[in-house]
């Protein structure tokens, strides 16, 4: 369960053109995940995998965001307690 100031990262998709290598080293770079945690994640939203990532911050969430849409994933935020479990960083 998420706290009411956590913002949740969806990854619900890819757009034709989605630049994989960059996708992997922009999570890990934004994120506390380790290159293959990135790489798996880039993975299993090429698989059509809706991925979700919890983020402390709404600064931090938008960057990533603004980011993950620039290198072709579909991506949205969700405040709150989304339900489900996303990934903690």
């Amino acid at each position: 369960m998420l706290k009411n100031d956590k913002i949740r990262l969806v990854f619900d998709g890819w757009n034709e053109g989605m630049m994989k290598v960059s996708a992997s080293m922009m999570l890990r770079e934004k994120t506390s995940l380790d290159l293959k945690e990135a790489k798996d994640i880039v993975d299993r939203i090429l698989e059509d995998e809706v991925v979700m990532i919890d983020v402390s911050s709404k600064e931090r969430a938008d960057e990533i965001l603004m980011k993950a849409r620039q290198l072709g994933l579909r991506c949205h935020l969700e405040k709150g307690d989304g339900g489900g479990s996303g990934l903690k960083y």
